[in-house]
């Protein structure tokens, strides 16, 4: 039985057991209001965006301004406000399927970005300290 548990340790893939991720290759759809808010293809697939799963130390990559907190074991919920503006994102991981998926809405920031984005990514690997 043991041997089965270690075999069974060795096969799965790291990122099964890590609480942070490396993720990227996003695409999905997004509605903006210099498009009259209607869905189009989107995608963000050149950046590679750490999502560290701490509980309330939570934390987004390139999103310093923003608190993020860990409702459940694969979530991520971060928000950011500021008078007038306000931005609201929800990630996603998958580990067993190797995905990621984002959603991103954006208010009060006027310049062509207000709107919603929903992506699917990939799960490129865990973090490296």
């Amino acid at each position: 039985m043991r041997t089965l548990i270690i075999v069974a340790v060795l096969i799965l893939p790291a990122q099964a057991f890590s609480s942070c991720y490396m993720v990227g290759s996003f695409k999905g759809y997004s509605a903006k209001d210099r498009d009259n808010f209607h869905f189009g293809e989107d995608g963000i697939s050149s950046k590679v965006i750490r999502l560290e799963f701490a509980g309330a130390e939570s934390s987004v990559s390139g999103e310093d301004d923003m608190t993020c907190t860990q409702p459940a074991s694969r979530l991520l919920f971060c928000t950011y406000s500021a008078p007038g503006r306000a931005t609201v994102e929800a990630w996603s991981v998958d580990p067993e399927k190797g995905a990621v998926l984002y959603t991103k809405h954006m208010s009060g920031f006027s310049l062509g970005v207000d709107g919603v984005s929903s992506f699917k990514g990939r799960i490129l690997g865990g973090c490296k300290s």
